[in-house]
């Protein structure tokens, strides 16, 4: 998440999001099911309130007295999508961030670093429709070590610190603790221990300090950006964390950053698959969810080579996008021409890895890392779906990443990730079949979301506005 402080946002035009007191009426389009992949078509789905209270064939499903109608026919209905992985609970910024998440079609945002009271203050806005924005989970801070990344973090050099964060972040409202890569191992334990006690699970970076095998046989409920699979799965793992740790303990992050990048290339060409399959077993039996984050971990490794020039900029703010420059960025300044070369290496070993845990059935789940570079609310998550379909999963099994995946994951199946009577109203129409192509989930015809009713007009109003305030900014 990039060290920028943002300007104060003017006042929104279209925040009031529109009444969801009326009964509203989705008629003719085909209702995919994405547990089974199999499609309703010529579907008639009743909403009222914030709930979808009929399902089934317009023959069937009789049409309330008093609804508005909304016509499906040509079109494809899915659930509402989720980005797993977002830092978008900040001050200043909701109206800027989320209401681009809506526009995408993206119902529901797993928040992986922000302010507490920002997402409490932000929930409560969108909830009375002051605000247009998708339904938020958040860990709040980040808990990092002694010496943490980001400035913000929680630190934490003892065990005793360590488990004095969990029950502070459980206390002020965090949804879970989100782990960081500097922890030391004896203190990431105690986290681990804290967490199953007092009930909140734990997810995020895996430490340094910390193997895959036993971050996921301690618990953690997700991994993030593949962090600490590689060096697991190498035959020389022992020697480099023996190295790696001895120059961490007493040295800056640049410095172990540059160490870090020295050790990559190492790391890639000691790539173990068999350690790496008994790795996606555990994954499997322990049920550790992993968040690849492909749209980060591609931009990263080849910032170097984009330009500002994709047309979506134009609704992210300015001072945003010119923080994605390497050449200001502090984890990648100091990058060599052969340090890009080997992120591109490190990045083919992510898709082979990634290739290699969707055949093991490792579950998985669609994040993105909205404000790091070229990683942009809402839009970013259709590119995600389309590097899943990259690594080797179905159209179906992209979409399920960003919907009954994420409904499994917060245990929450009888609310989300379906169309279903009695399920929460967070609806996609699109124009085009996403199972045949998983290109068309950016076909975005209308969002219903908690309910509320967002056409194509609406939608395109919310951009128009994100674009008028960056273009006068």
């Amino acid at each position: 998440m990039p060290l920028l402080q943002p300007p104060a946002p003017p006042a929104a035009v279209v925040a009031a999001a529109p009444p969801r007191d009326t009964t509203l009426v989705i008629d003719g389009a085909t209702v995919i099911d994405v547990e089974t992949g199999r499609r309703l078509a010529g579907a008639r789905v009743v909403v009222r309130q914030r709930r979808i209270v009929d399902v089934g064939a317009i023959d069937r499903v009789a049409m309330p007295a008093g609804a508005v109608r909304v016509d499906g026919r040509g079109g494809f209905l899915i659930p509402g999508l989720w980005d797993m992985h977002v830092h978008s609970a900040l001050v200043g910024l909701g109206n800027v961030l989320l209401p681009l998440y809506i526009a995408n079609g993206v119902t529901g945002v797993r928040d992986m670093f922000g302010q507490l009271f920002a997402m409490k203050a932000y929930r409560t806005q969108i909830d009375t429709g002051a605000l247009v924005g998708p339904r938020m989970i958040g860990s709040g801070h980040i808990l990092d070590g002694p010496k943490p990344i980001w400035p913000g973090s929680v630190s934490a050099g003892t065990p005793e610190q360590g488990v004095r964060a969990v029950d502070s972040l459980k206390a002020a409202g965090a949804d879970f603790i989100k782990v960081y890569s500097v922890l030391p191992p004896d203190v990431y334990r105690a986290i681990a221990k804290r967490a199953k006690e007092v009930g909140i699970p734990f997810a995020g970076h895996i430490p340094g300090g910390i193997s895959a095998l036993e971050a996921s046989a301690l618990g953690q409920h997700s991994a993030e950006h593949l962090t600490g699979i590689p060096l697991s799965c190498s035959r020389d793992e022992a020697a480099i964390r023996r190295l790696r740790d001895s120059v961490q303990a007493d040295t800056d992050y640049p410095a172990a950053q540059a160490l870090s990048r020295a050790l990559g290339s190492r790391i890639v060409d000691t790539f173990d698959p068999a350690k790496c399959a008994a790795i996606y077993r555990a994954f499997v039996a322990n049920r550790t969810w992993q968040v690849p984050t492909m749209t980060v971990n591609y931009s990263i490794s080849h910032l170097d080579q984009m330009t500002a020039t994709d047309p979506r900029l134009l609704y992210i703010p300015k001072f945003l996008v010119q923080g994605w420059d390497p050449k200001t960025d502090f984890r990648l300044k100091a990058l060599t021409p052969a340090d890009w070369e080997n992120s591109r290496k490190t990045w083919a070993l992510q898709q082979r890895m990634l290739r290699e845990m969707v055949r093991a059935g490792v579950p998985i789940l669609a994040g993105t890392d909205v404000l790091n570079p070229y990683c942009m609310p809402g839009f970013s998550l259709h590119d995600e779906l389309r590097h899943l379909v990259d690594a080797g999963m179905t159209p179906l099994q992209a979409l399920q990443a960003a919907t009954i995946q994420p409904a499994r994951f917060f245990a929450a199946t009888d609310s989300l990730g379906t169309i279903a009577r009695g399920k929460v109203a967070d609806l996609v129409l699109l124009d085009a079949d996403p199972l045949v192509d998983i290109a068309n989930s950016t076909r975005i015809r209308a969002v219903i979301t908690n309910g509320r009713y967002y056409d194509r007009a609406r939608l395109d109003a919310v951009l128009a506005e994100a674009k008028a305030r960056n273009a006068a900014n």
